[in-house]
């Protein structure tokens, strides 16, 4: 019989089994901490605008959400933005924050809402390892009635000049339109002298509107997540590597 090197082959599994417990590390729950904000774990958007910050983490990543601006708002009715609640959260697998509505981005009739921010997304160090984000998303939820709609986007800065991602979401039914979800790579992420990852701006504009009476809209939460290197991909990818190669190793043996 064809003698198999061990050795290699339970170097393969650890490489295939710290893959997996990287993916579960990745989906951890985030752990929040803020700053400016009389919450330690959440804040509103009005302490935020007035120089509070978060920093959410997990076992192996973390990022910084500072710099928050009020670059416009205009509403019809007025909207509270110390009842509108940002918190840390890893629900997509990735580290993000939450923006909750929490009934104030609510129209009814032709009313309007046209709510436009920006802040900035700082990597930080965790257990050793700083890791940037190379990628974005952006998820929201809410409902509409009529020809109500609900359109929140994100530009994705680096430097506060260079435009490196674009997302765009939507639930416009009376126009067939329902994407609640978009996520993309930033330009030349893929070459690490083109920019530093680890310090991006996002620009969010968000749009609540009704058109004729009758309608409603209501936008209850936006996820904006950190997407970083797929590190884990690697790891996985090192793992196939090796079983091939002890299956090689074993046939020639």
């Amino acid at each position: 019989m064809k003698s198999i090197n061990k050795s290699l082959i339970n170097t393969t599994w650890a490489a295939c089994l710290l893959g997996v417990a990287a993916l579960s590390i990745n989906t951890a729950n985030a752990g929040t901490i803020t700053t400016g904000c009389v919450s330690p774990t959440t804040c509103t958007l009005a302490e935020l605008f007035g120089g509070g910050s978060m920093q959410v983490t997990n076992a192996t990543s973390g990022y910084l959400y500072n710099n928050f601006f009020l670059e416009q708002l205009i509403a019809d009715p007025s909207v509270n933005l110390s009842l509108i609640t940002v918190t840390g959260t890893s629900v997509t697998g990735n580290l993000g924050i939450q923006i909750s509505g929490n009934g104030q981005l609510a129209v009814t009739n032709t009313d309007s809402i046209a709510l436009d921010l920006s802040y900035t997304s700082v990597a930080v160090p965790v257990n050793g390892g700083i890791h940037g984000a190379f990628g974005s998303g952006l998820v929201i939820d809410g409902s509409v009635t009529g020809s109500g709609f609900i359109n929140v986007t994100d530009a994705i800065f680096y430097q506060g000049a260079t435009l490196i991602g674009s997302l765009n979401t939507i639930i416009d039914p009376a126009y067939g339109e329902d994407k609640r979800s978009d996520i993309g790579y930033y330009i030349g992420y893929k070459d690490p002298c083109s920019y530093d990852p680890k310090l991006i701006c996002i620009e969010k504009n968000i749009r609540v509107s009704g058109r004729a009476s009758g309608d409603s809209a209501n936008l209850t939460s936006i996820i904006q997540e950190s997407i970083p290197e797929p590190a884990t991909i690697s790891l996985l990818g090192w793992g196939v590597v090796g079983l091939w190669l002890s299956k090689r190793r074993h046939s020639n043996a």
